[in-house]
């Protein structure tokens, strides 16, 4: 888990990661001033961010010099007497910086102070992401960590997400994909592990927990990367790991059919077990006219396998689809099957003739 992944800003999270390792290397070279002003000013963004996103009551917060944060911290019982006391080191560090001639003189700043100053960055970091879990549940980025980190918290991913903030909550929908593209592209298909399941589950899970209008973000997003970046590995990458036919509903009617003719290419092109349990649903979507662009490419596959357990897949799929179509849909898939009968009755494709015939039945079936 990373140092600052408590921290809710991207922005500033690099600005604080960037600020520590600016700190190491004061410390290797010996410069115990900056180190201290470096630790200060860190701490200080710390707790800030802290008391903000917990809604400390005082509204002047960004005015309170360090010190009197530290006080807050201590009345509130934030950070131990042990921290408090610790922290003595740095109260004044903002004197490093003063322009005057005596404040500076008065500040003397040695090894021992410098790098109780960069420890000090980790012992407040352990107690204020403790305290910012109790109230305000862990952050995207939390997650993500337990998730890489420990494989088996899966088990107790939706207690942590009931706890969430909801604007983390929305931003996990986000950042799974993020850490999940970076991990592929990284080490390509291969690293397709346990985590990378893992945070394919979470990401649904995630999606269920959140109110319709996040439901609707998440939908828009796939649609401006089905747009801005054509038919690149991204795209496809997405489509086969986050998307599900059942996110369709939370966009409107014209947006809806630009998604199904990038699917209906998609089916086309990648068509598998695991792609169309994806597209579970699809059929309530598809009208006369887009017929064809949907179901033929499924009958060709289920035509020309062998594997017996992958066609009774593929017509349960079809047969459920078949349930949820319109009237008229549902039409034209029987017709278009029973062409096909003919079509091969007609050069002695027996084998083939049985299969589309028992996919028939499937339909046939009284409920």
């Amino acid at each position: 888990m990373g140092l600052f992944d408590f921290i809710t800003s991207d922005d500033f999270r690099r600005d604080l990661e960037n600020d520590y390792k600016e700190i190491n290397s004061c410390v290797e070279i010996k410069t115990w001033k900056a180190a201290c002003v470096l630790a200060g000013s860190i701490i200080e963004a710390v707790l800030i961010d802290f008391l903000k996103a917990t809604d400390y009551k005082d509204k002047d917060i960004l005015k309170r010099s360090l010190g009197q944060i530290l006080d807050i911290c201590e009345k509130e019982r934030y950070l131990s007497e042990k921290t408090i006391g610790l922290s003595n080191a740095i109260r004044n560090y903002r004197n490093l910086i003063h322009p005057g001639r005596r404040e500076r003189l008065q500040e003397e700043i040695g090894e021992d102070e410098a790098k109780i100053a960069q420890a000090l960055i980790g012992i407040i970091i352990k107690e204020i992401s403790s305290q910012k879990e109790k109230i305000y549940g862990y952050t995207a980025e939390q997650i993500i960590s337990k998730i890489e980190g420990d494989p088996s918290s899966l088990s107790i991913i939706e207690h942590l997400l009931d706890k969430m903030h909801k604007s983390e909550l929305s931003r996990l929908l986000y950042k799974i994909p993020e850490r999940y593209f970076g991990r592929y592209f990284e080490f390509g298909s291969s690293i397709w592990d346990e985590t990378m399941l893992n945070l394919e589950k979470v990401f649904r899970l995630t999606f269920k927990k959140s109110p319709n209008a996040e439901k609707k973000k998440v939908a828009q997003n796939f649609l401006k990367m089905i747009i801005e970046e054509k038919k690149g590995d991204k795209v496809l990458l997405y489509e086969e790991i986050f998307f599900r036919s059942s996110d369709l509903e939370y966009l409107p009617k014209k947006d809806i059919e630009i998604v199904k003719k990038h699917l209906f290419s998609s089916i086309k092109e990648q068509i598998s077990q695991d792609f169309l349990k994806r597209l579970g649903g699809f059929g309530k979507y598809i009208k006369l006219e887009e017929m064809d662009n949907f179901i033929e490419p499924i009958l060709i596959e289920l035509i020309n396998t062998s594997n017996i357990n992958y066609q009774k897949f593929l017509k349960s799929y079809i047969s459920e689809e078949h349930d949820i179509m319109s009237e008229k849909s549902q039409h034209a898939l029987e017709k278009k099957v029973e062409h096909w009968i003919k079509y091969f009755q007609n050069r002695n494709k027996t084998d083939i003739v049985d299969r589309l015939e028992s996919l028939k039945s499937w339909w046939e079936l009284p409920f």
